[in-house]
């Protein structure tokens, strides 16, 4: 009974397959003050994502001592920055899009900062199943662009240029997702 029963089981768990690391979508909120969106590129952004991540949520231990053992319990939440990585366009608009936000959140020209609520958007990140369509969805709540990486340019390769962005943000949530508007915008 062992052996042949176990993989059984686990053959039924996973009969729908297990969720793929190909299977999810980007949604960028920008800011409504970048002026030079074109309805093409904010629509087709989600396009050149080439890879992200569900950040790492770790709590902080708080130790209260006691008689010959430390007590352990949670503290402060605390999100890791979320990365995304995009392929660059040939009119370098994805570059564009993102300097023209960091530069909204301090303008080195002028000496001025913008007001959080005018930089800080909620950002999207979904789960697809096979069908493509959504099975969840996650919030991350007044983010902003931290960090441009580097690009890298190189006479010897023929790969697309890439740009990791940073962002930073507060907290997120995940909800289950059914068929959202914004998702298939």
């Amino acid at each position: 009974m062992g052996t042949e029963n176990i993989i059984d089981e686990y053959l039924y768990a996973m009969r729908e397959g297990g969720a793929r690391q190909y299977l999810f979508s980007v949604y960028f909120n920008f800011p409504s003050s970048i002026g030079i969106l074109e309805d093409d590129m904010k629509k087709n952004i989600k396009y050149y994502v080439r890879t992200s991540s569900l950040p790492e949520s770790t709590y902080e231990d708080i130790v209260i001592p006691y008689p010959g053992y430390s007590f352990k319990m949670a503290g402060n939440r605390t999100y890791a920055d979320w990365t995304v990585s995009l392929n660059v366009d040939k009119k370098n608009d994805v570059l564009k899009i993102f300097h023209d936000w960091h530069n909204m959140i301090y303008n080195p020209q002028e000496h001025t900062y913008s007001a959080p609520i005018q930089y800080m958007l909620n950002q999207n990140l979904w789960m697809l199943g096979p069908d493509l369509e959504p099975t969840s969805e996650y919030v991350l709540y007044a983010a902003w662009p931290k960090a441009i990486g580097n690009i890298t340019m190189d006479y010897s390769s023929t790969e697309l240029m890439s740009v990791d962005i940073t962002f930073s943000y507060q907290y997120y949530m995940r909800r289950d997702s059914t068929t959202d508007a914004k998702f298939m915008v």
